[in-house]
């Protein structure tokens, strides 16, 4: 799920981007001085914690695995079944005419075709799944967020994500509330899904 932190580091970069803009920006409209806006504050949220603790996240990283092993055990049995024709075609190659070993291997490779085409089309299926589960699971994430520092009163200008390795080597522990979102995102999950524990 790798896709899942590349779009949180996106997110990350461009909100660090804007904040550096509107941060210079607010230093000139003050003649150079501090914002006026002291009580806000940036809060992070750690995604290596989010993604190894979050229950939604979790599912449906489970899902796709299993999903994607499936369709790789239906490849190899297909895949296993086209060379075993192949093989039985090599043996007997010899005694056949040359009409029936054309038409043989035109039949072996229409098979093969069909077996590439199918692999692909699988492939694809998957990385669309793949892309609509992290699309709904950002979008439900974003919006706890959102919902989450509105119903608490904070005046937070932005959240971002965090991630070891990322762009940002060092962020202060009493920024992060990484904790309370997943609590929470968790608790929202049990509520939906009672018979998951």
């Amino acid at each position: 799920m790798k896709q899942f932190s590349i779009i949180l580091n996106v997110v990350l970069l461009i909100a660090v981007a804007v904040l550096y803009y509107f941060h210079f920006k607010e230093k000139q409209n003050n003649g150079g001085g501090t914002s006026a806006n002291n009580n806000t504050s940036i809060v992070y949220v750690n995604s290596d914690s989010l993604t190894e603790n979050y229950e939604l996240y979790k599912q449906k990283r489970t899902e796709l695995q299993a999903e994607q092993e499936k369709i790789k055990e239906t490849l190899k049995e297909e895949g296993g079944k086209l060379q075993s024709q192949v093989e039985e075609y090599q043996k007997k190659a010899p005694a056949m005419s040359k009409v029936e070993r054309d038409a043989t291997e035109k039949k072996l490779q229409e098979l093969q075709q069909q077996f590439y085409q199918k692999r692909d089309a699988l492939s694809g299926q998957m990385e669309e799944k793949k892309d609509k589960t992290n699309e709904e699971i950002y979008t439900h994430l974003t919006n706890y967020i959102r919902d989450y520092i509105k119903a608490k009163g904070r005046n937070y200008p932005y959240v971002i994500a965090y991630q070891k390795g990322g762009p940002i080597i060092f962020a202060k522990d009493s920024l992060e509330i990484t904790r309370e979102i997943v609590d929470g995102l968790n608790k929202e999950f049990e509520k939906e899904n009672p018979l998951s524990k």
